[in-house]
């Protein structure tokens, strides 16, 4: 379910100081080994559960798929403004989107406009994880698919992950895609998306929270004083 327009830059502003204060954990995990290398999924207060996907290795974030799934690129573009649903949000390049998949993904040799295939189970089972992780657009038994479109050379194009055993090939297999179909603008499909990304917030330094604290208890000083 979307978010209204109304409420949302309140939200953003709480979302970005509890991401500043999280980033160090997110980076944690990371390093643990617990998510896709250097990506994870994390809460944020306006799309809710795991619906931001944050990449350490590029400094980006990422929404869930699913937020967008059976939208045009135009139409969610129209909404990328100050007051709009996507607000803070952008549009993602396709070279953006292949440097994603192979740093969540069991490939790390998807190029810009080709195609990965693997039939060895752990890439597999680790394709269905990183399709699940990123936002899936459609589902059949056993088949996962994350698949949104991203701004190409020539337009927008389709680019994602799929994996499992789909309903036409009874052997197991991932597949990562890069620039697979063409659309236009304001092309829709019921199982695609768009790829929307924005820059992790940069903390701010404690020399700066210090300082601002302080103004803050400068202001309050001056309006408590008694007026002679």
């Amino acid at each position: 379910m979307r978010n209204s327009p109304k409420g949302i830059l309140a939200a953003e502003i709480v979302a970005t100081f509890m991401r500043t204060i999280l980033l160090g954990g997110v980076v944690s995990l990371v390093a643990a080994g617990v998510s896709h290398a250097t990506v994870v999924a994390i809460n944020d207060p306006v799309w809710g559960a795991s619906s931001v996907i944050v990449d350490s290795a590029t400094g980006l974030e990422w929404l869930s798929l699913t937020k967008t799934v059976g939208d045009s690129v135009s139409s969610v573009a129209s909404q990328t403004g100050v007051t709009g649903t996507y607000a803070g949000w952008q549009i993602a390049r396709d070279s953006q989107v292949v440097t994603l998949l192979n740093d969540a993904g069991p490939s790390t040799t998807l190029t810009l406009g080709g195609t990965v295939t693997s039939n060895v189970a752990a890439d597999v089972t680790q394709g269905v994880s990183t399709a699940q992780l990123l936002g899936l657009t459609s589902t059949a038994a056993n088949f996962y698919d994350a698949a949104g479109l991203a701004n190409g050379s020539g337009g927008p194009f389709a680019s994602g992950i799929e994996a499992g055993t789909s309903p036409t090939y009874s052997t197991p297999f991932v597949t990562a895609i890069s620039d697979g179909i063409s659309f236009a603008p304001s092309q829709t499909n019921p199982g695609v998306g768009v790829w929307l990304e924005r820059a992790i917030p940069v903390p701010l330094p404690a020399s700066v929270w210090l300082m601002l604290s302080a103004l803050g208890g400068l202001g309050f000083a001056a309006r408590a004083r008694p007026r002679d």
